[in-house]
């Protein structure tokens, strides 16, 4: 959640498979009944981002959301202007963790760091 800056969702993996990355958008969605109003889901251009609306169908209108994807590293249209330090919070989180977190924590597998990130 980038306006109060916590982590609603996680999932780590050691590939960037379809699964993780539905694991990690139920678990953030999980505690709400509706969206907030001003709901805005930005995203790398990773494929898998566009399929997650369809997991959501279920629950009807309630979790009806568009995908804002910011591509690239430069920003050379009005979308990733906008968006790109949401963008950036989450990229500094992840190599934060990856380069640092899991491994002086001594983690050999992804079982062990998803317990440990849960706790």
């Amino acid at each position: 959640n980038a306006v109060k800056r916590s982590i609603i969702g996680y999932q780590v993996s050691d590939n960037r498979g379809v699964g993780s990355c539905i694991l990690a958008m139920r678990m953030a969605f999980r505690h709400l009944k509706e969206l907030p109003k001003n709901f805005k889901f930005i995203a790398d251009g990773y494929s898998a981002y566009p399929l997650l609306p369809a997991v959501f169908r279920e629950s009807g209108n309630k979790f009806k959301f568009e995908i804002t994807q910011v591509i690239g590293l430069t920003n050379n249209d009005e979308v990733s202007k906008e968006f790109r330090p949401y963008k950036h919070m989450i990229e500094r989180l992840n190599r934060t963790y990856k380069a640092s977190y899991r491994k002086t924590d001594g983690f050999d597998n992804i079982d062990g760091t998803n317990y440990d990130l849960a706790l």
